[in-house]
């Protein structure tokens, strides 16, 4: 199917001010050639047809109280044509995205009735009033493709039975304070520790896709809840973050009224450590050179009962420590992949 498109006198009309507007009218006119349908079809009365000409399928509408083995394409007094399908993507390519600083933002197409032909013509005209509309820019949505950063440096809490100093320490008169190598809260038979303030840096990154697969949706489901497994960049002007320092809480995505789609990815940032260190000095884990504590690993203290001679007292103190990995790492290299397809 061939389209041309006439452009009408005299119709760019463009209103002004904040809600501006300005629509551009056409005729849209195509042919299609007879040699394009089926022969031999029996077409039921008051029937709607739907024929395609191998690109697009367009509908015969019924005019006559009886169309039986009329061709709705060598016969058109019996039918009338409704192919806006493709004279609405003919009017949309041939006509400009932007116009005087304002977005096209519809294109319409309206049939007009068919003149009848006679019917050992082998073409057929088609007629259609178009309308194109442009308007202002709406700057609130970014468009797709585009690239959002946010964050914060917050205030979590974490649990810690060891601080990083005793500062002083004080007993009634004629005893000694017992040592318990800075054990917080120690009991008879437990030590209770305290809950701290830490800092803590939340982010969000804001991606705009145009399609997204359902293979997509399945990843980030996998995803979500885990670490890095290597260095990743979440955002193209933000840092990079080395493995393990990123969890990714979760993911949130609306498609929008333009029709593609919002995802807005929730990360917290820790800090690797290279040197884990409990008590005075008495247990230490790794040299400083590598990594021996990732962001979100788990150190827990394991406590006995010991002698403290200067206090003359049984107390507890630090025998062991444990560094646990309590999040699985996974590899990110599709995690803002909306094509994304899993393998078979």
């Amino acid at each position: 199917m061939n389209y041309t498109l006439y452009e009408q006198a005299s119709s760019r009309a463009q209103s002004a001010g904040r809600n501006a507007r300005c629509t551009h009218e056409f005729i849209v006119k195509g042919v299609i050639s007879a040699s394009a349908w089926d022969s031999g079809t029996t077409y039921a009365v008051n029937n709607i047809v739907k024929r395609s000409n191998g690109s697009v399928t367009e509908e015969f509408v019924s005019l006559a109280g009886s169309n039986t083995n009329h061709d709705p394409l060598t016969s058109p007094t019996w039918w009338e044509r409704w192919a806006e399908l493709g004279a609405e993507a003919a009017l949309e390519a041939g006509t400009p995205v932007t116009y005087n600083g304002m977005l096209r933002t519809a294109v319409d197409v309206t049939p007009v009735r068919v003149i009848a032909v006679p019917d050992s013509n082998p073409t057929m005209p088609l007629l259609f009033e178009g309308t194109v509309t442009y308007e202002p820019f709406d700057w609130s949505i970014p468009a797709t493709g585009a690239e959002e950063f946010r964050g914060q440096t917050g205030g979590a809490t974490q649990h810690i039975t060891q601080s990083i100093q005793t500062r002083n320490a004080g007993a009634i008169s004629g005893r000694t304070a017992p040592n318990y190598d800075r054990a917080i809260g120690v009991t008879s038979d437990s030590v209770e520790g305290v809950d701290i303030y830490v800092s803590q840096v939340d982010f969000t990154v804001t991606k705009y896709f145009a399609s997204v697969t359902n293979d997509y949706f399945y990843l980030l489901r996998t995803l979500t809840g885990k670490v890095n497994l290597a260095a990743f960049t979440p955002a193209s002007d933000g840092p990079e973050f080395a493995a393990g320092e990123l969890l990714l809480v979760n993911v949130e995505w609306y498609k929008r009224k333009n029709e593609d789609w919002q995802f807005v990815f929730h990360y917290q940032a820790g800090e690797n450590v290279k040197q884990v260190v409990i008590g005075d000095s008495s247990i230490v884990i790794g040299n400083g050179s590598a990594v021996v504590k990732y962001a979100w690993d788990y150190v827990w203290t394991r406590y006995e009962d010991m002698e403290d001679s200067s206090a003359k007292k049984i107390v507890k103190k630090p025998l062991a420590a444990y560094v646990e990995q309590v999040y699985t790492a996974l590899s990110w290299t599709n995690l803002y992949n909306n094509s994304y397809t899993a393998a078979p």
